[in-house]
């Protein structure tokens, strides 16, 4: 029981408590849809200040072959280009705690307060950082200042490399998609050989690429063919997110382990009470804040489709 008369600090550990409880609670109920936190959907770091600073790294191409054991070893020449500075963004909001609702025990308008500002500090966490797939098409870019998915990226070393299709979602489109990943050039101008491991969806597209990589037998056909993408690939995640029906209900996304979409978290989700006797009107705040940047930092690893043909 939280009392107006009970301590900031007794009240502060009562609220996180309720708080944490429906944060945590949000990863258990929503399995499939991808989240901020997702390692495969997101790689994830630290900013150790307000601003993350970073350069595109490639160039390097295969290891040479040796003719003997007195040959001179080759040397590669790997670049740092394309420099960026990302700003940490801010995201906050807070909830009233009135001293009358603790005095006449309106605890469980509190608490349901509370863990609502809970989910939607996920839901904040997760909108902003699944926007940077679904905004990939337009404003957000790569190091090389064009749209994540692009048909003209260039790498350090030259070489033109297209991760933009425009198929709609079906099997075969699909199978295009995974071939494209597959022969992709790194930044160094060789083929990457990108698997397939991630398959990003809006929700309107949850059934048809459950169907396309879960069957057994090949979606969309009327014989007994064999769906070599639920057994060649049976390490090929679906994730899916409404957030994207948002921008576009076409488009979707196909990554592998490689790619290079990051999340820099400079402060965790964090909490602060104040207490209603230090307050004009005897209204406490129960606050919550988080620190992080979700950026891309090379088209690699990653091809996509907007679903338009």
């Amino acid at each position: 029981m939280i009392k107006a008369s009970t301590s900031p600090n007794v009240a502060h550990t009562a609220l996180d408590f309720v708080f944490y409880q429906k944060y945590q609670d949000e990863d258990q109920i929503s399995r499939g849809r991808a989240r901020a936190t997702d390692p495969l959907v997101f790689k994830q770091d630290t900013a150790n200040s307000d601003k993350v600073i970073y350069d595109q790294f490639g160039g390097g191409g295969l290891f040479g072959q040796r003719t003997n054991e007195e040959a001179e070893i080759a040397q590669s020449s790997p670049r740092a280009t394309n420099n960026v500075s990302l700003t940490v963004l801010e995201f906050a909001d807070a909830c009233d705690v009135p001293k009358n609702f603790m005095d006449d025990e309106k605890h469980g308008v509190v608490k349901a307060n509370v863990a609502d500002m809970a989910r939607r500090a996920r839901l904040t966490q997760d909108d902003y950082a699944i926007d940077r797939w679904s905004l990939g098409f337009t404003t957000v870019t790569t190091n090389d200042a064009v749209a994540w998915f692009s048909n003209s990226h260039t790498t350090i070393d030259g070489t033109t490399v297209d991760n933009l299709e425009t198929a709609v979602l079906t099997a075969s489109a699909l199978e295009t998609q995974i071939v494209s990943l597959g022969r992709q050039k790194n930044q160094g101008g060789i083929l990457g050989h990108f698997d397939a491991n991630l398959l990003l969806l809006p929700l309107n597209l949850l059934k048809e690429g459950s169907e396309i990589i879960d069957s057994d037998l090949l979606a969309g056909t009327g014989n007994n063919n064999i769906n070599y993408l639920s057994r060649k690939y049976p390490g090929l995640e679906l994730k899916f997110s409404p957030t994207l029906d948002d921008t576009s209900t076409t488009a979707y996304f196909l990554a592998s382990n490689e790619h290079s979409c990051k999340r820099w978290v400079r402060e965790d989700v964090a909490t602060n009470y104040i207490p209603w006797n230090i307050s004009r009107n005897k209204i406490g705040s129960y606050q919550s804040w988080l620190r992080e940047v979700v950026s891309p930092i090379s088209y690699e690893g990653a091809v996509a489709s907007n679903g338009t043909v």
